[in-house]
C-alpha cells in the first residue's frame, strides 16, 4: 500500500517494503489473528491491519489514517498485487508464459477488478481473485484500477516509486501481458481528522461466488466482524 503527499510529492508505504522510506516512528506488533503495523511519517500517522477471515476466504488490510498537522492534507492511496491463480511452482517455471492466462474485469458496483484464468486442461477450474476498496460509506465505486505491470511501474522506475502510486491510474482492464491488481484512491483530510478503509481480497472457485462474499463484507461493520478480536 503506497500512500503519495499531493502538495509535497513525499511517497512512502504503509510497511517499510515496498518503498523503504525512513520513517518518524515504524512498529510491528503481531497478534494470533492479525498484523499490526504503526508509522508515522510527515505529521501522518498510518495503522495498517492485516488479517484473514475465519470464515470466507478474503483477506483484509484495514487503514486508519490520522492526520496530525494544523493543515489539510490530501493523499494518494494506492495498493499494489501480482495475481497468479496457478500453483506457485508452474509461476516460477514459466512466470512470463503463466501470466498470459489472467485476465481482469471491471466490476463498477463494487468499485472493484476481478481476475480470471483460462483454463488450460478440460477439467481445470482455477480460482478466481476480487479486490476492492470499502469506507465508511461501502464499497468505493470511485476508485481508479490498473491491471498493466508496465503502466504501473512507468519508464525507468521500480516497485519502490513506481509511477503509479504518484499519478492517476489509467483505468485498464482485460488482458495483459504482466497482469497486476492496483486500486487508487485520493483522500482529503482535516486538520486533525483521521479516516477509515479496509483494502479486500477475496479468493472464490467462481465469479458468482466471488462477488457473493464481496457483498456480504460490504461495510466497515462486517469487516470488523471478520476480523474479531
Amino acid at each position: 500500500l503506497y500512500l503519495a503527499d499531493e502538495d509535497s510529492g513525499a511517497l512512502w508505504s504503509a510497511t517499510r517494503q515496498p518503498t523503504m522510506a525512513p520513517p518518524d516512528e515504524y512498529r510491528t506488533l503481531f497478534h494470533a489473528h492479525l498484523a499490526e503495523f504503526h508509522r508515522r511519517d510527515h505529521q501522518i500517522e498510518t495503522r495498517l491491519e492485516v488479517a484473514v477471515a475465519a470464515g470466507d476466504d478474503l483477506e483484509l488490510r484495514r487503514l486508519c489514517i490520522t492526520n496530525e498537522s494544523g493543515r489539510p492534507r490530501r493523499l494518494r492511496l494506492t495498493s499494489y498485487g501480482e495475481p497468479v491463480l496457478a500453483p506457485p511452482l508452474e509461476d516460477e517455471r514459466h512466470p512470463a508464459f503463466s501470466k498470459l492466462f489472467v485476465g481482469s474485469e471491471h466490476l463498477p458496483d463494487l468499485g472493484g477488478i476481478l481476475f480470471t484464468r483460462s483454463a488450460r486442461r478440460p477439467r481445470e477450474a482455477p480460482p478466481v481473485l476480487l479486490h476492492f476498496l470499502v469506507d465508511a460509506d461501502g464499497p468505493c465505486d470511485a476508485v481508479r484500477f490498473e491491471s498493466d505491470r508496465r503502466s504501473f511501474i512507468g519508464r525507468g522506475s521500480d516497485l519502490s516509486g513506481p509511477a503509479g502510486a504518484r499519478s492517476d491510474l489509467s483505468n485498464t482492464a482485460g488482458w495483459t501481458l504482466d497482469p497486476i491488481m492496483s486500486l487508487q484512491l485520493v483522500v482529503e483530510l482535516k486538520p486533525y481528522e483521521q479516516r477509515e478503509l479496509c483494502f479486500v481480497t477475496v479468493a472464490a472457485a467462481s465469479r458468482r461466488a466471488a462477488i457473493e462474499i464481496a457483498q456480504r463484507y460490504s461495510t466497515l461493520a462486517s469487516l470488523e466482524w471478520a476480523i474479531g478480536d
